[in-house]
């Protein structure tokens, strides 16, 4: 697999606000075919597959499952830079940004404190003027235990990089980050959104019983990835993703139980 390096900022300045959405963003494709390998690019004679686009792969954030969920997979990742100090971390954020390998590998790698996953939620993204990013994660209800997991994480990272900031000697750097990956498109592309400066949960106009999560992004915190993707690469992510729907359908049925129970 390689990378691309397609990221691009410049995308995400010209997204729309939720007014302008394009519809078809947002039609609904039948959960089933999140994972059929019908729905996924077939291998041919070439060694590589054709690669997606940005416009795709934002299409599978913001587009809706039959059950009205994200077609992608949503990873939450907790972590922290240990020893850091302002400076240690602004040349880490220069190398990343310039992708200085060698810079990197001067740096001590952040220490994950936990990676989970985000299920049955609604995502939109946009920007009103170029430079802020709004990324909206909408759930079920508000004992949702994904929505609560993700608030509780956003907190600790607000106090963490407070203590931070007040620290007059290295100290641990918080990291936080949202990666989304197509179903459809496996191991193809990935959005990533890192570092929001503020949080806060709404109830949305049309379903009270909802809760929406809105994290704001400096647009220099995120960008899409498209990666060249081999053929025998590509038969591995569909093993993969068939994997992911079977421990997807497992968690859906123990939640739809838990509730019951309650």
């Amino acid at each position: 697999m390689e990378n691309e390096n397609k990221t691009n900022n410049d995308y995400f300045a010209n997204l729309p606000a939720p007014e302008q959405t394009n519809d078809a963003a947002t039609n609904n494709t039948p959960k089933d075919n999140r994972y059929s390998m019908d729905a996924l690019p077939l291998p041919g004679e070439e060694e590589y597959l054709p690669d997606i686009t940005q416009e795709m792969l934002i299409e599978e954030m913001c587009g809706t499952d039959e059950d009205g969920y994200t077609r992608c997979t949503v990873l939450l990742q907790s972590s922290v830079v240990p020893d850091a100090t302002p400076e240690s971390i602004n040349q880490i954020i220069v190398a990343e940004q310039t992708s200085d390998a060698e810079e990197l590998a001067d740096h001590d790698e952040a220490d994950e404190k936990f990676n989970t996953s985000l299920q049955r939620c609604k995502c939109d993204v946009y920007t009103l003027d170029g430079q802020v990013v709004n990324l909206v994660l909408t759930f079920d209800s508000a004992l949702d235990q994904d929505k609560n997991s993700l608030l509780d994480a956003l907190r600790d990272y607000r106090t963490d990089m407070q203590k931070f900031e007040d620290a007059t000697e290295p100290a641990d750097y918080p990291v936080i980050r949202l990666y989304f990956m197509p179903f459809k498109y496996p191991g193809q592309g990935m959005a990533t959104f890192t570092q929001p400066f503020a949080f806060f949960e709404t109830i949305p106009q049309d379903n009270d019983t909802a809760r929406s999560v809105h994290m704001l992004f400096n647009i220099d915190n995120m960008g899409i990835d498209i990666f060249h993707v081999k053929v025998e690469e590509h038969l591995t992510m569909q093993s993969y993703v068939m994997e992911t729907m079977e421990a997807e359908a497992h968690e859906s049925l123990y939640a739809d139980d838990v509730d019951i129970d309650q």
